[in-house]
């Protein structure tokens, strides 16, 4: 449980990087909304890999190879990012409120796209942890 709560800081952290990437994108570059979410997106991604490999699965990744795991966790979460896209992207079609506040249709499409995310990533990309978030050679 811990490890999924851990899961979902990193997660909401990752959102608002997303949503002030797509903000800044949107509203003040005038950027098309569907391009600007590609980018926020990969930027996001990124930055929870990175607090992923280091706190909520830190013992999965000991002596894994950093540009390999990082494939992984995008190829991963690539099933999670087509379900996060195509529902964004269908709320940004049905036009107001989500074409006006395009934050609103990630929030949603975000929240329906996390507990897959979280599926993947654990027995996917951070092998080697149990359900308490111990690696499990110490839980042994």
């Amino acid at each position: 449980m811990q490890q999924f709560l851990r899961f979902g800081v990193v997660g909401t952290f990752g959102f608002l990087v997303d949503a002030g990437i797509l903000l800044t994108l949107t509203h003040f570059l005038e950027m098309s909304p569907f391009l600007a979410r590609v980018i926020s997106f990969a930027v996001a991604v990124f930055s929870t890999w990175l607090i992923h490999r280091r706190w909520t699965f830190s013992s999965a990744g000991q002596g894994k190879n950093p540009l390999k795991e990082l494939a992984q966790f995008f190829s991963a979460q690539s099933l999670g990012i087509c379900v996060n896209y195509a529902c964004f992207s269908v709320l940004i079609l049905m036009g107001a409120p989500f074409s006006n506040y395009p934050v609103l249709a990630l929030a949603i499409a975000s929240a329906l796209a996390m507990t897959l995310n979280y599926v993947l990533a654990r027995r996917y990309v951070f092998v080697g942890q149990d359900h308490s978030g111990n690696s499990e050679s110490e839980s042994e």
